[in-house]
Formats: structure tokens, sequence, C-alpha cells
């Protein structure tokens, strides 16, 4: 019941059929066929019997293999060169504008503490898959082995669940301290009003700001160093109001005030962005954010109530003596 075949190698061998087989072929009352000893299959592939030779192993398999230990020890030594190249990268390249708010610094600190804790996760990953390609591929001659069965490791299976449970949690009480802090209300600040509509951004100083009648303004002036606490809405479709340099973004929904807080602390000049799809003209929807002492911001504020008690038309950004122009602000973003 034996049929000669020759191997992928080119070297000859016998396959041997399965005894199961043979208990399902009809055969005449009294026959006997004699078992095949050490008959063995596994599925549709063929394994070799241990009475019969294995093939001869081609020239180029027959080259020493490095021991488990060493290749294990190469293998560690490069990912933590590539853990290490991985951060250093991630902090030596530039990713984001200049921080221009206090939550601006805590947000970026935030990213720093999730590459650190997600290039080790990619690399360990990565080496895994690299190794188990370079250790454990076929080589010639093993076309129809196959391995050793594994029923599984219950240890490593709960150390593998238990420990990214916890990394994720631990950046997630992270992520919310930072949102803790980026939203916590000081003891003092100031509201302006934000209006989003297709497709121009215009900004409130109410009486409480101003000391006087409420201001209007499609550019937007803000003081150094004190938190301000704006009160979006939407006249029309939603917006997302988004300060790159602030780090912080808000959709603006019809309908609906929403809150968002920031503390200005670098002298400048940073644009206002509309980040939500809005229609047409969406990419046009850009305004500016002026920091300016605070000497400046009140010198601002009166000269524009000034010029609404007199009548005199001025346009809403135009500027004043005391408050700096969008040209003459547009390099302190670069100091």
């Amino acid at each position: 019941m034996a049929a000669p075949f020759r191997s992928r190698g080119g070297l000859p061998a016998r396959r041997l059929a399965c005894n199961d087989w043979l208990n399902v072929v009809p055969r005449p009352v009294g026959v006997k066929i004699r078992a095949v000893p050490e008959a063995q299959a596994l599925g549709s592939r063929l394994r070799w019997s241990r009475t019969q030779p294995l093939p001869r192993p081609l020239p180029h398999a027959l080259a020493p293999r490095m021991s488990r230990r060493r290749s294990l020890t190469l293998a560690v030594v490069l990912a933590l060169l590539a853990i290490g190249i991985g951060i250093a990268l991630s902090y030596a390249i530039h990713w984001f504008p200049a921080q221009a708010a206090t939550q601006a610094r805590n947000t970026d600190r935030l990213y720093h503490v999730l590459v650190i804790a997600c290039i080790p996760i990619f690399v360990l990953v990565t080496a895994v898959i690299l190794y188990s390609v370079w250790q454990f591929h076929m080589r010639p001659g093993e076309e129809l082995k196959d391995g050793p069965p594994i029923h599984g490791n219950t240890r490593l299976e709960v150390l593998w669940t238990a420990f990214p449970a916890a990394l994720l949690l631990g950046m997630i009480a992270y992520s919310f301290v930072v949102l803790h802090d980026n939203e916590k209300k000081p003891a003092r600040e100031i509201h302006v009003g934000v209006t989003a509509q297709q497709f121009a951004w215009s900004f409130q100083y109410p009486p409480a700001v101003t000391g006087g009648a409420p201001v209007e303004s499609d550019q937007l002036y803000l003081p150094k160093g004190e938190s301000v606490q704006f009160r979006l809405h939407s006249k029309d479709v939603i917006h997302a109001f988004w300060i790159p340099a602030f780090r912080l973004q808000e959709d603006v929904v019809p309908g609906i005030t929403v809150q968002y807080r920031a503390t200005p602390d670098r002298l400048g000049t940073y644009p206002i962005v509309c980040n939500l799809l809005c229609g047409i003209g969406h990419s046009l929807m850009r305004s500016a954010v002026h920091v300016i002492p605070p000497a400046q911001f009140q010198a601002w504020i009166q000269s524009r109530l000034r010029a609404a008690g007199q009548g005199a038309g001025a346009s809403p950004s135009a500027t004043v003596a005391g408050a700096p122009s969008s040209t003459s602000t547009a390099g302190a973003a670069s100091k």
C-alpha cells in the first residue's frame, strides 16, 4: 500500500497510506489487508515516517545556526537601540507650532508621555515578528515537517493581557489629569464671545471687560498672562474654533453655547482656523489672535470705546494707538 513519489528536494521517498482509509475501502469477506505501520497524516499534509530517511539537506542549509541565546541577545540590543532612537527623534523633531498658552505646554507634555509609552510597544511587536521570521522560517528540506504542538501558556497570556490593560488605564488617567488642569477655572478671568458664520469670525467683549459698552471686532486681542473663557456660538452651521498655538479646539454648534478656556502666555500673532468643513468658503474662514501686554490691551479697548462713541465708523480691526498691528506683531511669534 505504498506509492513511490519524488520529493521537492529531488530525492526519492515513499508515502504511506493512512490506516483509517483502509477501514472504508470495500473488500471481499475474508480478505485481510495488512495495516501499514507508523503511517501518519495530518489533514492533507503528509508527514515523514520515522522509518523513512529524511531527504538530504541542500548544501546551503548546512551552515551553522546562531545559538538561541545569542540571537535573543542580538534582538534585545537592537530593540533597545530602536526605542532610544525613536524617543530621541520624537523630541528632536518639532512637530507642533510655537507654544502660546499654558494649555499648550500641558498638551505637548501629554504627547511626549504617550510617545514614550507607545514606541516600546511598537518596537516590541515589530521585533517579535522579525525575530520569528528570522529564526523560525522554513528551511530547505523542511517542507513536509510540522512544528511542535503548542497548547498555550496561561502565565504568558495573563501577562500580555494585564500589562497592556494597566498601561492603557495609566495613559487614560494621565490624559484626564491634563484635561482637568486645562479646564480648571482660575480666580480671575475675562470672558470673550466668539461668533462663527459662513465664512468669518467675530469677537465680542462684554461690558465686564470693557468697563463700558460692548465692543466687537473681527480680530481677537488678548492680554498676556490672563485666563480667557471663550463663549462660542454659531449662526448657521457647525464650525470648529481652533488656535493651533493654544493646542485647543472646540466645535461651534448652532443653538449651543460652548465654553473654551485658555491662558495666553507668549506675545505674538497666531492664526485662528475653522477646522471643520463648513461650506465652499471653508478654507477662507481664518482670523488672527494678537497676544499683547495688559496695558496695551486696555488701551485698545479704550480706543474702541472712543471710536464707537464718536461714531467715527472705524474698521473693527483697525489698529489704534498703543495696540500693535498685525504686521508689527507677526515677528513676535518667532521670538
